[in-house]
């Protein structure tokens, strides 16, 4: 994925995901690898990577996929720069899609973030450490516009946890809309998706937040 935000300094963040069945598709192991460009900042560098273990839980039939997510967040953000935390955690997700016809699926989400030592500094240059949790809920539809390519809409809620120059954790929800289109384009046995879309603040929506670009490369797994 590409973000790109919609005020100049256009700030860019870039993730890499990158996902193996471990002997079956049952179980899935993956890592996702941040980095940004921070024009308004002026940092650039790696984020916090993840480490993640995904179940696909069997047997649900062919209308139905749930399949929680078990992460494990490092510290390899420079928080100086605002790229990090500072600490390890931890966080939890649960992804379900239901297919509501043979061409529209619904998807729900729900996730929370655990860091328990997130490093911050007060506004008299003291560094503190502090317990910050994020938590995570959202809904997207697909449905088809004309084949290979669909429409999606996404809207997520966040709830993020900061560090204030007092030292107390002040939390701001968010809230995003996601309208954008992906296409599917089958090479054999592999599948390439790319899709865009536009991200809206939707308690401010006069103008966008920026801009989601998205690119996957599923290939062909055998048993």
């Amino acid at each position: 994925t590409l973000t790109r935000s919609a005020t100049s300094p256009r700030d860019y963040i870039y993730t890499l995901t990158q996902e193996w069945p471990f002997s079956t598709q049952t179980h899935q192991l993956s890592y996702s690898i941040p980095v940004a460009f921070m024009k308004s900042t002026s940092a650039n560098g790696l984020g916090d990577v993840m480490f993640n273990y995904r179940y696909q839980m069997p047997g649900l039939g062919p209308r139905l996929a749930i399949s929680p997510r078990l992460s494990l967040l490092t510290a390899s953000g420079n928080v100086e720069k605002g790229l990090g935390g500072g600490a390890w955690g931890t966080q939890v997700n649960l992804p379900v899609s239901v297919r509501v016809t043979p061409a529209i699926a619904a998807h729900i989400n729900a996730g929370a973030t655990f860091m328990p030592n997130v490093r911050g500094t007060l506004d008299n240059g003291t560094s503190v450490k502090r317990a910050v949790n994020t938590y995570t809920a959202g809904g997207s539809i697909i449905a088809p516009v004309t084949m290979p390519v669909n429409a999606v809409l996404e809207y997520t809620v966040n709830n993020i946890g900061e560090i204030a120059g007092d030292g107390r954790v002040v939390r701001e929800t968010q809230h995003l809309l996601n309208p954008g289109v992906r296409f599917a384009i089958n090479i054999g046995d592999t599948q390439v998706v790319p899709g865009i879309s536009v991200m809206i603040d939707a308690a401010h929506p006069g103008a966008p937040k920026g801009v989601l670009g998205y690119f996957s490369v599923e290939h062909a797994f055998r048993t």
